[in-house]
């Protein structure tokens, strides 16, 4: 291959990275606006509209695992993220934190009591329930869950997650066990 080919063709695989760099700062700055923003039901639903069509092609080229793909689609969550959100709900459960790993009926019922739902956005809950949170989002395909909690929470989460929406779980992130 020739050296003006080489330099062509690096040229070119340079800016196209920077352009899928550059739309996703664009994104992401304008998720941030979106996130704190005043709009009406319309412009809301086009944007989210067009930033699901985006961030599901940036994804596709740039190959985002899901905790990357669910950020660049829900863009509202950095400014949340930002303004410092919290792990669990400002309720501490004595009986959850000694049952962690059991079905203890005293740490469900002090965790399904404890228990709230905080609508983040048009699409996104945090059930916040002691020590620990879960997030849900409505997607077309159906509820993603991000974290499930610790074994007592389970009835908790299910509850809630009902009160939120009837659609079918799509898919359960597991980010970490407790």
């Amino acid at each position: 291959m020739n050296i003006y080919l080489k330099i062509l063709f690096s040229s070119l695989l340079f800016s196209s990275l920077l352009f899928s760099f550059s739309l996703i700062i664009l994104i992401f700055f304008l998720g941030f606006y979106v996130g704190r923003a005043k709009k009406s039901s319309f412009i809301s639903q086009q944007m989210d509209s067009m930033l699901r069509y985006s961030g599901n092609t940036i994804a596709g080229i740039a190959k985002l695992d899901s905790c990357q793909q669910v950020m660049l689609e829900y863009p509202e969550l950095i400014g949340r993220i930002l303004e410092g959100a919290k792990f669990g709900n400002d309720q501490f459960s004595i009986e959850a934190a000694q049952h962690m790993f059991g079905d203890h009926p005293a740490a469900v019922n002090d965790i399904l009591d404890k228990t709230v739902v905080e609508q983040i956005s048009d699409h996104i809950w945090v059930i916040r329930m002691p020590i620990v949170n879960a997030s849900v989002i409505d997607t077309d395909d159906g509820l993603v869950i991000i974290d499930t909690g610790m074994k007592p929470a389970g009835p908790a989460l299910r509850d809630f997650i009902r009160t939120i929406s009837s659609k079918p779980i799509h898919t359960i992130i597991y980010a970490r066990a407790y």
